[in-house]
């Protein structure tokens, strides 16, 4: 009963919205879901880390802040 009465409570929601936006949450509901690949989430996951790093070194680099060292930072796991 809960279920349908939040399913409901939604339902009614999305009918006062614009027909735009109610077209497209129809459209993410019926189209299926890309596959996500674990390779690719590692390697995006890899990617970010990098990025981070290198934003790191920027932002350290403009305020002149200090880095840990190599040894520093393999020693720290």
């Amino acid at each position: 009963m809960f279920r349908e009465d939040s399913t409901a409570k939604l339902i009614d929601y999305i009918q006062t919205l614009p027909k735009q936006e109610r077209k497209r949450i129809a459209q993410m509901i019926v189209e299926p879901k890309a596959k996500t690949n674990k390779k690719d989430n590692a390697k995006q996951k890899v990617l970010k880390s990098v990025k981070n790093g290198l934003l790191e070194i920027k932002e350290a680099k403009r305020t002149g802040k200090k880095l840990k060292t190599l040894s520093e930072f393999l020693n720290e796991a």
